[in-house]
């Protein structure tokens, strides 16, 4: 995404805010100051693999 990662935060898009309860969204900056770099995982499938999920 072009912009920093503290304005996606601020306000997720309306597709990955309904997300939130389904999935862990992690946002960080991008390589080469080029915006932010976004991922999501489906909550059930880090859980099912016995990982730890930070909410």
């Amino acid at each position: 995404m072009n912009c920093a990662p503290h304005e996606i935060q601020s306000s997720l898009p309306d597709e990955l805010a309904r997300l939130r309860d389904q999935a862990e969204i992690r946002i960080r900056p991008a390589t080469g100051d080029k915006g932010s770099e976004l991922d999501k995982f489906p909550l059930g499938a880090l859980m099912n693999k016995g990982l730890t999920v930070r909410g």
